[in-house]
């Protein structure tokens, strides 16, 4: 998404594209979490990935369809220090290095950046998890909601980050414009 963002988004725009894309996000969360108690009480919890796999599969054609031509057909430029570095990979094998000596060439600041980043990305979906499955559960069981309203309720985090993150991204291009 970040990658369709930079491309097709104008400059003037980028933050207010690239948060609409986590709003979606978060959305797509929260109404999941809001209508997946409903389905597992009229249909058993097997339905809610029949029903959420099958709304995907759909919006991801819908999505498909309505792209721009221009988006489907796009072809990745070649420049020459690309076409050079693929021309030598592909005549010379022994240009390949194998993952340890990858890590073992890579500079020790980088790898502080990367061991930084990689445990930045286990908390977020550590706490990703507990609003997504902890939340609920414990709603319903230990606070005396039913399935569906403790959906209900768990899903008001992510409509919160939502309109966050829209609203963060309006005011970043509106202070980019302003020379912040």
């Amino acid at each position: 998404a970040a990658a369709a963002v930079a491309a097709y988004v104008p400059r003037d725009r980028k933050s207010v594209g690239l948060s609409t894309v986590f709003a979606a996000f978060n959305c797509g969360s929260a109404f999941g979490l809001a209508l997946a108690g409903g389905v597992i009480a009229a249909r058993g919890w097997p339905s809610v990935f029949t029903a959420f796999g099958g709304l995907g599969v759909m919006w991801a054609v819908a999505g498909f369809a309505l792209l721009p031509e221009a988006a489907k057909r796009r072809k990745h430029e070649r420049t020459p220090s690309t076409e050079t570095r693929e021309e030598t990979n592909e005549t010379k094998n022994e240009d390949r290095t194998g993952w340890l000596d990858a890590v073992l060439q890579t500079p020790r600041w980088l790898l502080g950046q990367l061991a930084s980043l990689a445990w930045c990305h286990a908390c977020v979906n550590f706490g990703f998890f507990q609003l997504q499955s902890w939340l609920p559960a414990y709603m319903s069981r230990d606070l005396g909601f039913t399935l569906g309203g403790s959906g209900l309720v768990a899903a008001v985090p992510w409509f919160v980050c939502a309109a966050a993150s829209f609203f963060s991204g309006k005011y970043a291009d509106a202070a980019i414009e302003n020379g912040a």
